[in-house]
């Protein structure tokens, strides 16, 4: 049997009460009962009420425009023993959010008039009614703030996405006169193969780099090419890739390989994600710098670490570098680079983290297991 009165005395705006004064407004409040995705009240109605919840969980959430047909965000989960609608006790605006039963749930309900009369007979619970007031409104503004940035994110998510669907879909004949331009010089000229190759390699790479984004931002797994890599060929095409972005600031970026058998992995995808760590590294870094690039094998995973000689990854900003839209100190950049890289790794069913090391710099360890995959 619930002992409502010791859950009422317990609430913030009556725990200056002795048991005397809670047996006295005791008579105050009704039970109430709703089922499972009941709305208790809803926003923009009039409120002249509040509750505590006995049983059950409610959830609370908040329109962002003045019609119900809008988007919702929501603010909070209320469990046994929290009480809302408090609001509606001290002003006659219509209510700021609306309520709604996440499962069946038993409620304490008291009427505004009825806490006037009690405010009368002990006007401490007005003082504990403003303190409480002024906590909950400074938690709901912080949660808003978080809210309200995370729809931002997906909304410039929406917007990528849009833009990249249209990109793909215009890039589509430019890139095929690429191609067939590059393989008609390819049999015009002699010796011309090692060039229109590449030529052909790095128009392909641009069509999958920007269906990668469309992927991203539409939040779908991407397909995967998998098939066995011989890595030190792999490796000596990304550095003859990467070559030339580092020979601008003379960045010396070496490949440490120890695995002598081929390696199942997307090559396309892997060698994009492992040239962006390389090329953020090279911006980042001051001239005559050295990035290493490690490959080992390390139980049942392969393993490639990128470490780099700077001064490593600003501390405000580690733990939130894979996270959509991170980026400092770049021109130009997106933020989407290493959101990215991460969707890759675990597309893979991998692993990457990164740490600075002391008196080394930013490192990257990226592990996929050698027998994958979905």
């Amino acid at each position: 049997m619930r002992d409502i009165q010791s859950i009422i005395k317990q609430m913030d705006f009556f725990q200056n009460l002795s048991d005397d004064h809670i047996n006295t407004i005791l008579p105050y409040f009704q039970e109430k009962h709703y089922q499972k995705k009941e709305i208790v009240f809803e926003e923009y109605t009039p409120g002249d009420s509040f509750f505590i919840i006995l049983e059950g969980e409610i959830e609370i959430y908040k329109h962002l425009s003045k019609t119900i047909e809008t988007t919702q965000a929501e603010l909070d989960i209320l469990r046994p023993y929290s009480y809302f609608g408090e609001m509606s006790l001290v002003d006659d605006y219509p209510r700021s959010a609306t309520v709604k039963a996440r499962t069946n749930v038993v409620l304490l309900k008291m009427t505004k008039k009825d806490f006037i009369d009690i405010c009368m007979q002990f006007p401490i619970v007005i003082f504990n009614l403003m303190r409480t007031i002024s906590v909950r409104l400074r938690n709901t503004n912080q949660k808003f703030v978080e809210i309200v940035d995370q729809l931002i994110k997906e909304s410039r998510m929406a917007a990528i996405g849009t833009a990249a669907s249209k990109i793909v879909h215009d890039i589509k004949t430019p890139i095929t006169v690429m191609i067939l331009t590059a393989e008609l010089i390819s049999s015009l000229f002699d010796n011309s193969e090692k060039y229109t190759e590449k030529i052909v390699r790095q128009a392909k790479a641009l069509d999958e780099m920007v269906r990668e984004i469309l992927d991203f931002a539409r939040g779908e797994q991407s397909s995967l090419n998998l098939h066995p890599v011989v890595l030190d060929n792999f490796f000596r095409d990304v550095l003859e890739s990467i070559g030339p972005i580092g020979n601008v600031k003379n960045i010396d970026i070496t490949v440490n390989n120890i695995v002598n058998k081929p390696v199942v992995f997307d090559e396309g995808k892997f060698k994009r994600l492992i040239i962006n760590i390389i090329k953020n590294a090279v911006e980042a870094i001051d001239e005559n710098q050295k990035i290493n690039i490690a490959s080992s094998l390390m139980d049942d995973k392969w393993q490639v670490i990128i470490q780099d000689s700077g001064q490593g990854i600003p501390e405000d900003i580690i733990d939130s570098l894979f996270e959509p839209f991170v980026t400092k100190g770049k021109k130009g950049g997106t933020g989407l680079g290493l959101a990215i890289s991460k969707k890759i790794v675990e597309d893979h069913n991998g692993s990457i983290q990164v740490s600075n090391t002391l008196g080394q710099g930013a490192c990257f360890d990226i592990r996929i297991p050698l027998i994958n995959l979905r």
